[in-house]
């Protein structure tokens, strides 16, 4: 009798252990993962180094070139022009027009801006000679007109042999006098489409400050907004300055020819081993 009910009871206390480990292991709290082994953790790649900050290079640039004894002839002005130093003797307006010996400003969408026309004026009548000596487009003669608009996308931009300055960014920046002297370059420049445009722009900002257009925040350098010759703007005109004065002096003039006359290359920079370092 007993034999007959024991089998049953030892199957049935199985099927309980059973079933509340079954219970158990649903209910309990799930294993952390595993470590990687340390071997896979060596094999992966090292994290990759933070980009170091684009130095500004100023500090090298302006070092090297302090021990250059510049020529005489290399920098045309020696005087800074900054802010509202502009003499406009001799600069007559009428209508909203202000004339100088070989410019027309004709600020009459902007009429508040009779004082910036007189001196946009006196700084075309003093320098477009000399721009146009330095670059050499004799296709290019005066008046040359320069129109101050309210209107403008840019700071300036020069459309059919006419500059378009733009009113909103001189009342903001009285000192940006060397953005006038930057787009009166592209009037002589006038080259071929598909010309190189860090070129065309590292020529006209160095325009600029070869006459002397500088300010604390706007003169050769290279920075994080323009940091490669490639950028155009100031770091290829300070490029341009430092082949000026180590190299060849008539650099500008040459490149503009060739330019002009569709013989660019850049094999015209492949002066020397040195000179190769520094481009790229």
């Amino acid at each position: 009798m007993m034999a007959r009910y024991t089998y049953p009871l030892i199957l049935l206390g199985v099927l309980v252990v059973i079933g509340a480990t079954f219970i158990t292991g649903c209910v309990s709290e799930p294993e952390e993962a595993a470590a990687p082994p340390e071997q896979a953790i060596q094999e992966l790649p090292p994290p990759s180094e933070p980009e170091e900050e684009i130095s500004q290079g100023e500090i090298t640039y302006w070092e090297r070139l302090a021990q250059i004894e510049p020529p005489p002839s290399h920098r045309i002005e020696s005087v800074t022009y900054y802010g509202n130093v502009i003499d406009t003797e001799g600069i007559d307006c009428e209508d909203n027009t202000c004339y100088s010996s070989v410019c027309e400003v004709d600020f009459k969408e902007a009429p508040e801006m009779l004082s910036f026309a007189k001196k946009v004026a006196k700084i075309c009548e003093v320098n477009c000679p000399k721009i146009k000596q330095k670059l050499v487009n004799e296709e290019i003669e005066p008046p040359y007109e320069i129109v101050i608009k309210r209107e403008l996308e840019y700071s300036g931009m020069v459309q059919g042999g006419t500059v378009y300055l733009n009113s909103q960014w001189f009342k903001e920046h009285p000192d940006d006098l060397g953005a006038v002297i930057h787009e009166m370059a592209h009037i002589f420049q006038q080259y071929p489409a598909g010309s190189p445009f860090w070129l065309v722009e590292g020529i006209a900002d160095y325009t600029r400050f070869w006459l002397g257009f500088e300010s604390p925040w706007s003169y050769p350098h290279c920075c994080p907004d323009s940091e490669h010759y490639s950028s155009g703007y100031w770091c290829a005109a300070a490029f341009l300055n430092y082949i000026e004065r180590v190299y060849d002096l008539e650099v500008i003039t040459k490149l503009d020819k060739a330019l002009r006359d569709r013989q660019y290359s850049d094999s015209l920079f492949e002066l020397s081993g040195e000179l190769s370092q520094q481009r790229r």
